[in-house]
């Protein structure tokens, strides 16, 4: 393949790759997006290596798809083993290859472990947001030097689209998780709301004094300030507080 072919060949995939994550995160979950991912990036690498996605979990690791059923097996030597080319790569951030697992002295017994399941070379790459690695992309190679220039090419670019993906899994997540603690947040403004225009009607005073009032309470009870404005419309209305109705998005 000439120099102008892979670059054509890449663009290609470039292309497809981000069309397919600007569509998979519209449509399925996370996990069924790596999935096809890998699949696809499998079957258009020229030696077809196997694919799997290992991300970083509360300091574990685990796989979170792969194109081949094996895959996730050689991920679990390397969780084990807490060495390997995955962990390598996600512990320095760097591209992580052995193009000949007979001749590899690295990573203690696992090398022979992966010859014994017919796995002759191996790569991971970092899965890289800005300094953060999110995780790595894994090929397995039934093949020594199964890793050309082709295939390293189409696995950055791989990388790079499957960590677009993941950055924006986080920060949508992130978002759904502010505007969770928004919605908590006036709800239960609202129900002190509610308990101060009662007292205030109760008390005949204004809403400062029903405020220091409250938070006087509160000290001295050791009670949330939520709390107590709950029991105090429980008991003039008979019923708990109804939280406002939010129609429209934060």
């Amino acid at each position: 393949m000439t120099g102008l072919e892979r670059s054509e060949e890449n663009g290609r995939l470039a292309e497809a790759l981000h069309e397919l994550t600007a569509v998979l995160l519209n449509t399925i979950s996370t996990e069924q997006a790596l999935r096809q991912i890998a699949d696809i990036a499998s079957r258009c690498m020229p030696t077809h290596p196997m694919v799997g996605f290992t991300l970083g979990q509360d300091g574990g690791r685990l796989t979170a798809a792969s194109s081949d059923s094996r895959v996730e097996s050689l991920d679990r030597m390397q969780a084990e083993s807490g060495d390997g080319p995955c962990r390598e790569a996600m512990r320095t951030g760097r591209v992580v290859c052995s193009n000949d697992l007979a001749a590899e002295h690295r990573w203690g017994e696992l090398p022979n472990r992966f010859l014994e399941r017919d796995i002759l070379s191996v790569c991971s790459h970092p899965l890289a947001a800005g300094e953060q690695v999110l995780g790595a992309l894994n090929l397995y190679s039934e093949q020594r030097d199964g890793f050309t220039d082709a295939v390293q090419a189409a696995a950055e670019l791989t990388a790079q689209h499957t960590a677009i993906l993941l950055q924006a899994t986080l920060r949508a997540s992130e978002q759904a998780e502010l505007v969770a603690q928004l919605r908590h947040a006036l709800a239960s403004r609202a129900v002190i709301d509610q308990a101060i225009g009662i007292l205030m009607a109760r008390r005949r005073c204004d809403a400062g004094q029903v405020m220091a009032w409250l938070r006087a309470a509160s000290q001295r009870s050791n009670r949330k300030l939520h709390d107590l404005a709950t029991e105090i419309v429980r008991s003039a209305t008979g019923h708990d507080p109804r939280p406002p109705a939010f129609d429209e998005p934060i």
